[in-house]
C-alpha cells in the first residue's frame, strides 16, 4: 500500500515497477490509499515537517496495532492518525477483535450479506495486522486503558505484573505484553499522551484543593477514612466505601467524588478513581485521607 501521490501517473510506483522488471522482478500489486493526516494538524507531509516518523510511531505503539490502523481502513477514505485518545480507542478495538471467534460468527446461517461482509472484513484486518504471516492473532486480555493506568502508578514493571496477576489471573507474562508496557511508558513520557488519561496521585494534601470544598464536602473525610479501612482494597470495595461515606454524612455521590478527587488528585474531576486507588498502596492512601482530615 502507498499514498495516492505515489500512485499518480508518472509517480514513484510507475517508475519503480519498471526498475523492478528491469532487474527481473515482478512489482508488488499496487494498493493506493488516501492521505494519512495527523488529528488536528492536517495531512502528514515530510516537506512541511508535519509528520510522525515510523521510528517515533513504533516507540508509542506496537507494530501490529499500527498496521491495524491501515488494514482496518478503506483505501478510498482518508486516515486520521490520532496519537492521543484515538490511539487508545484503536488499540482497544484491536484487543476486542483479537478475542472474537470469527469461525463461529460466520457459521451463523441467519447472517445478512452485509453482516457477513463486516465480519469477514474484521477478520481480514486482524490477519493483515500481523507482522509475520505465521503469527496468530492473540489477545493480551489487558486493555490499553488499564495498562496506561498501571504504567503511571507502578514505577517498576514487576509492580504492573503483580497487579495483572491479581486482577486478570495471568499466570505468565507474555513477550507481547512486556513489549506493550515498554512502548506504553514511552508514550506516557511523550507529548502525545492525552491529558485526560494522565494520572498524578498526591503524596500530601493539596491546600488549595481542600479549601475549595464546602464544609459538607469536607465532613466526608473522617467517614471516608473509616469506610476505606472496613472494605476490601479492590475497585468494588473502594466504590462501596465511597457510597457508605456519603450515606453516613447525608451527601450524594457527586459531592463524595468531589471530595475524593480533591484529596487524592488535587483536582475537581478526573479518571475513574476506584481502579486507580485500588492499585496504590493502601497504607499510603489512608494516611493521605487522615492527613487531609487534620488539614481542614
Amino acid at each position: 500500500p502507498f499514498g495516492k501521490d505515489h500512485g499518480a501517473a508518472g509517480g514513484s510506483y510507475d517508475t519503480g515497477k519498471e526498475i523492478a522488471r528491469f532487474f527481473g522482478h515482478e512489482p508488488p500489486v499496487p494498493l493506493t490509499y488516501e492521505w494519512i493526516s495527523l488529528r488536528g494538524q492536517g495531512a502528514m507531509s515530510s516537506s512541511t515537517g508535519n509528520t510522525v516518523g515510523p521510528i517515533e510511531a513504533l516507540r508509542l505503539v506496537p507494530p501490529e496495532i499500527l498496521r491495524f490502523l491501515i488494514a482496518n481502513s478503506k483505501p478510498s477514505k482518508a486516515i486520521e492518525f490520532d496519537t492521543g485518545m484515538g490511539l487508545v480507542t484503536l488499540a482497544d478495538e484491536y484487543e476486542r477483535g483479537s478475542t472474537r471467534d470469527f469461525e463461529t460468527e460466520l457459521a451463523n446461517d441467519e447472517l445478512s450479506r452485509r453482516q457477513r461482509v463486516q465480519i469477514e472484513d474484521a477478520e481480514a484486518a486482524l490477519a493483515l495486522a500481523s507482522v509475520h504471516e505465521s503469527d496468530e492473532v492473540q489477545s493480551t486480555s489487558v486493555s490499553f486503558r488499564h495498562l496506561a493506568l498501571l504504567a503511571q502508578i507502578k514505577p517498576d514493571d514487576e509492580g504492573v505484573w503483580t497487579s495483572l496477576r491479581s486482577s486478570h489471573g495471568l499466570e505468565t507474562i507474555s513477550g507481547q505484553l512486556q513489549d506493550r508496557l515498554k512502548r506504553m511508558r514511552s508514550w506516557i513520557d511523550s507529548d502525545h499522551f492525552p491529558a485526560e488519561m494522565r494520572v498524578v496521585m498526591l503524596t500530601k494534601p493539596n491546600r488549595e484543593a481542600l479549601e475549595s470544598l464546602t464544609e459538607a464536602q469536607r465532613n466526608v473525610l473522617p467517614h471516608l477514612h473509616a469506610t476505606l479501612q472496613d472494605n476490601p482494597w479492590t475497585s468494588e470495595g473502594i466504590n462501596a466505601a465511597f457510597k457508605q461515606a456519603g450515606e453516613q454524612c447525608g451527601l450524594g455521590m457527586r459531592d463524595v467524588y468531589r471530595t475524593c478527587y480533591a484529596v487524592f488528585m488535587g483536582t475537581e474531576r478526573g479518571p475513574r478513581l476506584a481502579p486507580i486507588i485500588a492499585n496504590c498502596d493502601q497504607t499510603t492512601m489512608l494516611a493521605l485521607v487522615d492527613d487531609a482530615s487534620e488539614f481542614v
